[in-house]
């Protein structure tokens, strides 16, 4: 904690003094399925996992290119969803996180927070919404050349930015486009406050503030969050049961309903299963406007089921599957499809004022 926090102050001495980019403090939940490996590699990386003097801590490096990287710390004291701690470059962190996601040696994950998940974790008790942005990109229409592709942007920062939101909302051409790609959220209060811009991929990055204990506060809060968010979505796997001689099926689809009309579902279905979404799946169509597919979780090799139709999306998670391709699916196609796409069964919905 005293090191994170050093971190901290030593970003903020850097902003004043315009030395260039600050080394900002950058916190990332990944979820994952495996054992923690001392050392692997992939493609044109290499990572090496050391333990520390304290328990659950460990320290990662990172070598690309055979040029070693600012270090990572790693916290495994939830054994499924870590926690990574680093001051590296924004790139840097970015290129070293899709190496350790993408690897198929193990089953990591990022954590996916959906719009109405980012903004109920700001409005939480201790916390105060504090800006957003915006980032949504249509990659299901038909490839004409003469069709640009849809993209909507927009950051705003400040204590107005609800109202602000609100004005957006209203612009009847912007309905489907109103994805979080990220919160700020000010936690604490001068001169002991913590100011974190927090993703949608569950990585947050320290904006402003000396207080790490309430950046820490803040993090274990959403991780808590998507713990709780992943057990419920588990607890609705598909299974059998036998109760008193008799054989039971227990679990429920879960339904993703669109506000945007599907235009061609062939198409749709192409993109579900783009490298974006991290799928493979054997297609069946059933109707020209409808598909069963049978797929698989790329994240962990765990099957599932779906049907699409012109408005509807329904997954069939097997009991004991892991529930981490569910919000993958949801919240990419908040960000790529319709940002109002709504799961009754779990209360997940677009942004909302």
């Amino acid at each position: 904690m005293e090191y994170l926090g050093s971190l901290m102050t030593a970003a903020e001495e850097e902003a004043v003094h315009d030395r260039g980019r600050p080394r900002q403090l950058k916190t990332i939940l990944i979820e994952s399925n495996s054992e923690i490996p001392s050392e692997f590699s992939t493609g044109r990386a290499s990572v090496s996992i050391k333990e520390t003097d304290v328990q659950d801590i460990r320290r990662v490096q990172v070598t690309i290119d055979n040029h070693k990287i600012v270090p990572f710390f790693l916290d495994t004291s939830d054994k499924r969803f870590w926690i990574l701690h680093t001051n590296a470059l924004s790139d840097v962190v970015a290129k070293a996180t899709n190496m350790l996601i993408g690897s198929d040696k193990y089953e990591f994950d990022r954590t996916w927070f959906a719009s109405s998940m980012l903004q109920d974790i700001a409005s939480m008790q201790g916390n105060r919404s504090m800006g957003f942005k915006l980032n949504y990109q249509d990659l299901f229409l038909k490839e004409e050349l003469d069709t640009p592709v849809e993209e909507f942007q927009i950051s705003i920062n400040g204590t107005s930015s609800d109202r602000a939101l609100a004005a957006i909302q209203k612009e009847q051409a912007l309905q489907n486009t109103l994805a979080f790609s990220r919160v700020r959220i000010l936690r604490g209060s001068r001169p002991r406050f913590s100011r974190d811009d927090f993703t949608f991929s569950g990585q947050f990055v320290v904006k402003g503030g000396t207080s790490i204990d309430d950046h820490v506060s803040l993090v274990e809060t959403a991780r808590k969050t998507y713990a709780g968010k992943m057990k419920e979505i588990e607890n609705f796997g598909i299974g059998v049961k036998t109760v008193d001689d008799r054989t039971l099926v227990e679990g429920k689809a879960f339904d993703f309903e669109f506000k945007r009309n599907i235009e061609d579902v062939s198409t749709f279905v192409e993109g579900v299963f783009s490298s974006k979404f991290r799928l493979w799946g054997l297609k069946s169509k059933l109707t020209e406007e409808t598909y069963r597919i049978l797929a698989v979780d790329l994240h962990t090799g765990d099957p599932f089921d779906l049907e699409i139709s012109k408005n509807l999306m329904r997954v069939y998670l097997p009991k004991g599957s892991c529930g981490n391709v569910v919000l993958r699916l949801l919240v990419n196609l908040q960000h790529y499809f319709d940002s109002n796409i709504k799961c009754d069964e779990i209360g997940l919905y677009g942004a909302h004022v």
